[in-house]
C-alpha cells in the first residue's frame, strides 16, 4: 500500500490530476509544500483548505498579495484552529511584507502570532504591552519609555514617535546623524527609538504644525527616564516645529529640516521674516538668538537679516544659512557658533522646563538641575 502511495505521490507533485487524486483517496498524507503552484491550484479549485493557505503563501512571497487574498479569504471558511500552524506561517509573511490590511482581517478570525500581532499594533499607532529587551533590539527600537536609555553625551535627545513608520523615520536619522555627528562628534547623543503610540495625542493646529499634547506623560516625572536634554517626537503628518525644547515632525520631514530644527534647540532661530507677533523682538537691542543681533549698526562681521522687517536684525554671515533654507546644509560659521551656545548649558532650554510649566510639579525642577550638574561636572 505504501508503495502505490510513493507512486501516487510522485505523480501529484508536477500533475494537478494526480494531485487531486491523490487528495481525494488520502488527503492526510499531501505534503502541500513540495507540490508545485498548478497542482496546488488545482486542489484549492476543489476548497482544500491547506492548499488555499499554501497558495497564499506563495502568492504572498511572490508579491502577489491581492491574488493570495482570494484563497486566504476563502480558507477562513474552514475550521482555523486546526490548520493554526499554517495560519501563523502566512501571518509571518504577511508582517514581513507589511500586509497590515490583510492582518487587520485575519485578526478578527485568527489570533496572530505575538510578533506579527506586535507589529500590526505599532502601525496602526495603538498602545503594546512592554516587550523583552532582546525583542527591543530585533526591532530596532524599544517599547517601553521607562527603559530609555541616555547615552554619554553632554546633551542627549530622546526620539519618541508614534508608529511603524514613526520608528522607521527615526531610525534613517539616528543612522545618517551618527554617520556625521554635528556639530562635531560626542557632543549630542541621539537616543534608540522609543515607540509611545497610544501614550499621547497629536494633532495639526491651524498653521498646520504637527503638535502632541504632553499633559499625561508630564504628570508622571517618576516613570520617565533620565538624563535627556530634548525630545523629538515623530508624527505621521505635519509642518516640524520646535516649542521648549521639544521637537515636532512627520514621516515627511527631511533630514536637512531636521538639522535645521536641531539648531532651534541651541537657541537659533529662522532667517527669513518673522510672523508679525514676532516682530517686537526687533524693537529691542542685542543677542536675542543666537545668529539674531538686533540694534541700529551690525556687529564686526555681520550682515542684515531678513528677520526684522525694520532693517534692525543681523545674522553671522551675508551667505543663505541653514536657518533660512535649511536645504543649504551646515556651513562652517555656524557650526562654530553652534559649538559656542553648546559649551554654555544655560542657554539650552529643555523640555523639562516645558514639562514643569504644564505640569507645575517639582520633580521637573530637579530633573533639569540634575543636568546641569552633569553638564557642570
Amino acid at each position: 500500500m505504501s508503495q502505490h502511495r510513493d507512486a501516487a505521490l510522485f505523480h501529484a507533485i508536477e500533475n494537478p490530476q494526480a494531485a487531486l487524486a491523490f487528495y481525494n483517496r488520502s488527503e492526510q498524507h499531501i505534503p502541500y509544500s513540495v507540490l508545485d503552484e498548478s497542482s496546488l491550484r488545482a486542489l484549492a479549485s476543489n476548497n482544500a483548505p491547506l492548499a488555499l493557505l499554501q497558495l497564499a503563501q506563495r502568492l504572498v512571497s511572490a508579491k502577489d498579495y491581492r491574488g493570495a487574498q482570494v484563497y486566504w479569504q476563502k480558507a477562513l471558511d474552514y475550521d482555523v484552529a486546526s490548520m493554526l500552524p499554517f495560519w501563523h506561517t502566512l501571518c509571518g509573511l504577511l508582517k514581513e511584507h507589511q500586509q497590515w490590511q490583510a492582518l487587520a482581517f485575519i485578526r478578527q478570525s485568527v489570533k496572530l502570532p505575538e510578533d506579527a500581532e506586535l507589529m500590526w499594533r505599532i502601525n496602526e499607532g495603538l498602545p503594546v504591552d512592554s516587550v523583552r529587551d532582546n525583542t527591543s533590539i530585533e526591532l530596532g527600537f524599544g517599547t517601553a519609555l521607562a527603559h530609555a536609555q541616555a547615552g554619554t553625551c553632554p546633551y542627549n535627545v530622546l526620539l519618541l514617535g508614534d508608529s511603524l513608520a514613526a520608528m522607521e523615520q527615526l531610525q534613517r536619522i539616528k543612522s545618517q546623524y551618527e554617520a556625521q555627528p554635528e556639530p562635531q562628534s560626542g557632543l549630542i547623543c541621539l537616543s534608540q527609538p522609543n515607540y509611545i503610540g497610544g501614550h499621547i495625542e497629536c494633532a495639526l493646529n491651524d498653521a498646520q504644525f504637527s503638535l502632541c499634547d504632553w499633559r499625561r506623560i508630564a504628570a508622571k516625572p517618576a516613570d520617565f527616564p533620565q538624563g535627556f536634554d530634548f525630545i523629538i517626537m515623530m508624527t505621521q503628518s505635519g509642518l516640524a516645529n520646535v516649542r521648549a525644547g521639544i521637537m515636532h515632525m512627520s514621516v515627511q520631514s527631511k533630514y536637512h529640516t531636521f538639522l535645521h530644527e536641531l539648531l532651534h534647540f541651541s537657541g537659533f532661530t529662522d532667517e527669513y521674516p518673522a510672523p508679525m507677533k514676532q516682530q517686537r523682538y526687533c524693537e529691542q537691542q542685542g543677542h536675542l538668538f543666537a545668529n539674531l543681533y538686533v540694534g541700529d549698526s551690525a556687529p564686526k562681521g555681520w550682515a542684515q537679516s531678513d528677520y526684522c522687517t525694520n532693517g534692525r536684525g543681523y545674522k553671522p554671515t551675508s551667505a543663505v544659512s541653514i536657518m533660512e533654507h535649511s536645504e543649504v546644509g551646515l556651513s562652517q560659521p555656524y557650526r562654530e557658533l553652534w559649538v559656542e551656545q553648546l559649551e554654555n548649558s544655560q542657554k539650552q532650554l529643555r523640555f523639562a522646563d516645558w514639562f514643569f510649566a504644564i505640569s507645575g510639579n517639582e520633580k521637573w525642577r530637579q530633573y533639569r538641575l540634575a543636568l546641569e550638574n552633569k553638564n557642570n561636572a
